[in-house]
């Protein structure tokens, strides 16, 4: 994927208010700065209509989502962007790699 085809797709995701999960996910991460558990991640989302969803067990779905993007990414020998901290509790993984560089 190139990096004007990425910012395309992006910018359609905001522009019509609607995104993946995991998109979602990092976004409010990033924003907050912390490890939130995947209620707090979801309700931040949907007040900020960054994600819509009609299904009756959303938290289940993101949790899944975020689970599933880090075992596809290492699968492939890529990176995972989110790391689990706790059973519901997500951070971003770059947060680990920052402080393993620092010390």
């Amino acid at each position: 994927m190139t990096n004007q085809t990425f910012e395309n797709k992006i910018f359609r995701c905001y522009n019509t208010t609607v995104s993946s999960f995991t998109m979602a996910a990092f976004e409010i991460l990033k924003t907050e700065g912390k490890p939130l558990n995947t209620k707090d991640i979801l309700e931040k989302a949907l007040s900020r209509g960054i994600i819509q969803t009609k299904g009756k067990t959303p938290i289940q779905t993101l949790w899944t989502s975020l689970y599933l993007e880090n075992k596809r990414r290492l699968m492939r020998g890529r990176e995972p962007r989110f790391e689990q901290h706790e059973n519901y509790i997500w951070g971003l993984a770059e947060w680990n790699n920052k402080s393993k560089r620092q010390s």
